[in-house]
């Protein structure tokens, strides 16, 4: 460890000393959080080179480049340029979809370690506040996610994520550091800059320690959300029609959640009847005392919870009314495109295509795949889906054997049905 580090290098020691181990990159922007970022990297000698985008939009975005490849070269640094196409609608949204495409394509070709960005507690706890006006849960609560799942995965560090602005300011201004400030954030009519102006920052600087602890804390709880083992059935076929469509801003379609669950096990399951909220919830001598509807109200909150984690997987984020709607209707419901639906064992949540896609029709059931749905304990809801497959599964089967002139039955793919069948039966065990 270098042996005269500043105060605020001093105080985050643990953030940035894990990232010596590898070669990064820095998310670069000119700003004071970016600057102040890349002069306490330099402190710790961590390697890393640059990343920025020009966007275009304001005049001193072509003074903010040049100082980065200043800098780039006077510390031998590498510097990644983008230049963003124009943006005509969600600005916000847009540029971070850009910037991060942007970020992953490095990332993949050199092979850097981690993405370190500039983030810190005003950021953190302006989208905490925009969230809540939403009725966010815990899942979309935070934002920020320590690490990136897209073409490529990989860890992303925010080592100022604890630091609030004001104290950002302070160390480029005791240090003497050239920074710029971005004209564009004075503009009220972006809904951030509002929730900036008229709260965030009052509140940080007031309650900086408190609000850091709480966002902490917060941080954790959602780490234990991830580890609420969310199982997949991903059905290939009905996969690749979604991927290939271009008109649903869902992904995972074609793909069934799972979530263990004890909840519904105590009773007799009738299906998915709509009193079974009620039945789940009803007054506390029935359901056994205050002990048990504690305990059930607590399975209620976690099976919640991987609901809007399995909603976000999707690319669609439930509202406060939306998971209210769940809550009551016992987790046996649709929203928007989202059927949510449970058997005696478990929860499943999954994206109801044939509704996205009105135009998409399959055949009746047979009677068949039904008794095979009943003994397998398979949802109703679910089924539809399932037998989409397995008539996609057969109608390549049978343009197979068109196309080789063979009509007689194929060992090789009386085996892929049957694997199917298994897979299915598998999947839905009690």
């Amino acid at each position: 460890m270098p042996p005269f580090l500043s105060p605020l290098a001093l105080r985050l020691r643990e953030k940035i000393l894990p990232l010596a181990d590898s070669k990064n990159l820095l998310g670069f922007s000119g700003g004071v959080d970016s600057t102040a970022l890349f002069f306490l990297l330099v402190e710790y000698e961590i390697p890393f080179d640059m990343a920025i985008v020009h966007y275009h939009t304001r005049k001193e975005a072509d003074d903010e480049l040049s100082h980065a490849q200043h800098l780039a070269k006077l510390y031998n640094k590498h510097c990644f340029i983008s230049h963003a196409p124009t943006f005509y609608s969600n600005f916000e949204s847009q540029a971070r979809a850009f910037r991060f495409s942007f970020f992953d394509e490095i990332m993949q070709s050199y092979g850097y370690g981690a993405l370190i960005l500039a983030h810190q507690l005003n950021d953190r706890f302006e989208w905490l506040l925009m969230q809540l006006t939403r009725g966010a849960g815990l899942e979309n609560l935070l934002g920020f996610e320590s690490w990136r799942n897209a073409k490529i995965s990989y860890p992303i560090a925010r080592p100022l994520e604890s630091i609030s602005k004001d104290e950002i300011y302070t160390y480029c201004k005791e240090k003497g550091l050239k920074y710029f400030e971005d004209s564009s954030n004075m503009d009220l009519g972006f809904k951030r800059n509002a929730f900036r102006a008229r709260f965030a920052n009052e509140l940080t600087r007031e309650y900086s320690r408190g609000i850091a602890k709480s966002l902490e804390y917060l941080k954790q709880d959602k780490q234990r959300l991830n580890t609420l083992n969310i199982k997949q059935l991903r059905l290939e076929r009905l996969a690749r029609l979604t991927q290939d469509s271009k008109v649903s801003i869902y992904s995972q379609g074609g793909v069934i959640f799972k979530l263990e669950s004890a909840l519904w096990r105590k009773k007799e399951c009738e299906g998915e009847c709509e009193n079974v909220g009620e039945k789940m919830w009803g007054n506390d001598v029935e359901n056994g005392g205050e002990n048990d509807t504690t305990s059930k109200e607590i399975e209620q909150n976690r099976l919640l919870q991987g609901c809007d984690k399995i909603a976000k997987l999707c690319g669609y984020v439930l509202s406060f009314a939306q998971r209210k709607e769940i809550v009551k209707s016992g987790f046996c419901t649709k929203i928007h495109y989202l059927m949510v639906t449970h058997s005696e064992s478990a929860l499943f949540v999954a994206v109801d295509i044939f509704d996205m896609y009105q135009n998409v029709t399959i055949p009746l059931m047979t009677r068949d795949f039904k008794t095979f749905c009943q003994k397998s304990k398979i949802p109703p809801r679910l089924r539809k889906l399932l037998f989409a497959e397995l008539c996609l599964l057969e109608s390549h089967q049978k343009a197979d054997d068109e196309k080789n002139l063979n009509l007689s039955k194929n060992k090789e793919k009386q085996a892929d049905f049957k694997q199917f069948m298994k897979k299915i039966s598998h999947f839905f065990a009690i």
